[in-house]
């Protein structure tokens, strides 16, 4: 997924400057941003993920207003090599003291990693993350009194997510998860383990525990390929481990080298 970007020019989208650094914009963001028409300040602004300046002007000084009206944070990526010029400096950092959200990237790369996490921003509005927990930091489960400080298995946590970025939770039984992958026959477990041992190299594990993590891995599996709005999954693997014959760190790994699958310990 790319990035929605909309320049925003000053006087004229025909400014050989501006046109200049657009076109250079379009060939080094290629692989991460769509570059939409060009939007004169002051004007409304598209549907989009975030607004791009390729080019300052002293004219900001006096237009703060209509940037203040922008979508923030702004981005000002106005010198050839894909970075903030450094004579934008001072204009940011007016901006900035007058309450504007701006991000003036001084590498390529973190032009991209921006253009990558307005994608980002937007697709978390529509996607999920499936968490396998049933009772965690619960009477029975392992360092309780540890577990009972982090504030991520909180109702209002989860409410805080949802309401920020638009992602939803999704919670399933990590019992029933490790009773149906305990049912997987081994001569399953080992077609796919076949498959991926040549690919991934791994330490000295025993028989039972690679066919329980591949086993852990297969029904995991299955649950994303029925939901593909699941773009992140963990599970509370060290409180409740006493459903589990093994920990999921080596089916997680095989998700990641997979679908490069977003996993969080403890969920």
């Amino acid at each position: 997924m790319k990035a929605k970007l909309v320049p925003v020019y000053f006087k004229s989208a025909q400014d050989p400057d501006f046109v200049k650094q657009l076109n250079e914009l379009k060939v080094l963001l290629a692989e991460e941003a769509d570059i939409l028409d060009p939007v004169a300040l002051g004007a409304e602004v598209p549907d989009t993920d975030g607004v791009i300046f390729p080019q300052m002007l002293g004219d900001a000084f006096r237009r703060l207003e209509e940037i203040e009206k922008l979508p923030q944070p702004l981005m000002v990526v106005t010198s050839e090599f894909g970075t903030v010029s450094m004579w934008d400096w001072e204009i940011n950092s007016y901006l900035t003291a007058k309450g504007v959200r701006v991000v003036g990237p001084n590498t390529l790369e973190k032009t991209k990693q921006i253009c990558r996490a307005f994608a980002l921003k937007r697709q978390l509005r529509t996607s999920k993350f499936l968490v396998y927990q049933d009772n965690p930091a619960s009477e029975g489960g392992n360092q309780d009194e540890i577990f009972k400080r982090f504030y991520w298995w909180e109702p209002q946590c989860s409410q805080a997510i949802e309401d920020k970025f638009g992602l939803k939770i999704v919670k399933k039984s990590f019992k029933k998860l490790a009773e149906d992958a305990r049912a997987i026959p081994d001569e399953a477990a080992l077609k796919v383990w076949e498959k991926k041992k040549g690919v991934t190299p791994i330490g000295k594990i025993t028989n039972r525990a690679v066919m329980s993590a591949i086993k852990l891995y297969m029904k995991v599996m299955e649950d994303l390929d029925a939901d593909p709005g699941i773009i992140a999954v963990g599970m509370n693997c060290l409180n409740e481990s006493r459903f589990c014959e093994t920990t999921p760190c080596l089916a997680w790994n095989l998700l990641y080298e997979d679908r490069k699958m977003v996993w969080g310990c403890e969920g």
